[in-house]
């Protein structure tokens, strides 16, 4: 797992950050989706939840593929 990147939480200012691994759920199209084990920065204090560059690369490597129909265009 990667080194924690926050002292404190700069909502709180709990110095209690940790790193989780967590479900994260997100929309793709407008549509639902579930990204599996998301390393994240995360607050037991005020639960607040911190996304590194590294984290927002987990989900979108899980995003569900868009169809599209043989015009080209997103099917709905």
């Amino acid at each position: 797992m990667r080194q924690l990147t926050l002292k404190a939480c700069p909502m709180c200012g709990s110095k209690k950050i940790r790193l989780v691994k967590r479900d994260i759920e997100s929309r793709r199209g407008g549509r639902p989706f579930v990204a599996k084990k998301i390393d994240i920065e995360e607050c037991p204090t005020c639960g607040e939840r911190f996304f590194s560059p590294t984290s927002m690369e987990q989900i979108a490597a899980q995003q569900p593929t868009q169809k599209t129909s043989a015009s080209g265009r997103k099917s709905a």
